[in-house]
């Protein structure tokens, strides 16, 4: 998050990029991109000594404990009048059917999402959002990092994406707005519909009763009596938790 910040209000634009890419395609990033500055951490320098850095400059390596560059040697413009037509970021497509491409996103093009998200009204200065999502995907990129920076909010990342750890984190940390995609929220459901089923016919019944209850009380009159219906399913997922924001594909 603060490399972000600090080459995107530097003036310069940033290209995140999936670690798990392979030295091919970070080759064909990299030539395409033409970057000067490369930051990594320890554990990928075996891939980036593997590729060629015509363009690169300087490779920061920011858990490294022996100097790899010399802060002296890298000037940022800083005084530079950045405009909202300007490049802020360069995503790079999965490259599922082809060789990844470039996406452009200006700095009005991700004002303009977060005033959108702003109209919606479901953000303010309260919320923490959990960061479990790359930040190279535009999604993760704008809910669970300029989203929260941008209205004041808290942004929690847990120490290991297992499961449990997840959990853990939503519960004691007090997690409101949790960002994700379809495929990990349909993951979540799978496992709610196992338990459920888990039960017994008995309490699948009571179940399907409380769900309708809870329909109509939200239809009728805009009140949320689940939590309280299906308050062990909500203390899983902590309490607080107020919103399950789903994008980056189609949700079934």
């Amino acid at each position: 998050a603060s490399i972000y910040f600090g080459i995107v209000s530097s003036g310069a634009v940033i290209v995140p990029l999936d670690p798990q890419t392979t030295p091919e395609g970070l080759q064909n990033i990299l030539e395409d991109a033409g970057p000067v500055l490369l930051f990594t951490s320890s554990s990928l320098l075996p891939k980036i000594n593997q590729i060629k850095k015509d363009t690169i400059r300087q490779v920061v390596c920011i858990d490294a404990r022996q100097d790899l560059f010399t802060p002296e040697n890298i000037t940022f413009a800083r005084d530079r009048d950045v405009k909202p037509s300007d490049m802020a970021c360069l995503l790079y497509t999965s490259g599922t059917t082809d060789v990844p491409k470039g996406v452009i996103l200006t700095h009005q093009n991700l004002c303009a999402n977060i005033d959108s998200i702003a109209q919606i009204g479901i953000f303010s200065a309260k919320d923490k959002a959990i960061s479990i999502l790359p930040f190279h995907h535009s999604f993760p990129l704008m809910m669970n990092l300029l989203v929260p920076v941008f209205f004041g909010g808290t942004i929690v990342m847990p120490a290991h994406l297992r499961s449990e750890t997840i959990l853990q984190t939503l519960t004691k940390t007090g997690v409101t707005i949790f960002g994700l995609v379809p495929q990990l929220l349909s993951l979540f459901h799978k496992a709610m519909v196992e338990r459920i089923r888990a039960q017994g016919s008995g309490y699948r019944i009571v179940f399907g009763i409380f769900m309708k209850i809870s329909w109509f009380f939200y239809a009728c009159f805009r009140v949320q009596i689940g939590k309280f219906l299906f308050r062990p399913m909500h203390e899983r997922f902590g309490i607080q938790l107020r919103y399950f924001v789903c994008g980056g594909a189609r949700l079934d």
